[in-house]
């Protein structure tokens, strides 16, 4: 039986959804290279959420 459990607790969550990442024209050989690219767009969301009245946007979609 496992000891510790997963409770949720009251409390604000903040939520930012991204511009949508285009894969036209990407083959299975790109996948490292998308997958890249959407690590560091979420990595800049992330940071942007603690900062008071976050305006930056994230590195535009291509």
């Amino acid at each position: 039986m496992i000891s510790e459990t997963l409770r949720a607790r009251p409390g604000t969550v903040r939520v930012r959804y991204g511009q949508p990442l285009s894969t036209t024209g990407l083959t299975e050989d790109d996948a490292r290279a998308l997958a890249d690219r959407a690590q560091a767009i979420v990595t800049e969301m992330y940071a942007a959420l603690g900062e008071p009245e976050a305006t930056a946007e994230p590195a535009a979609a291509e």
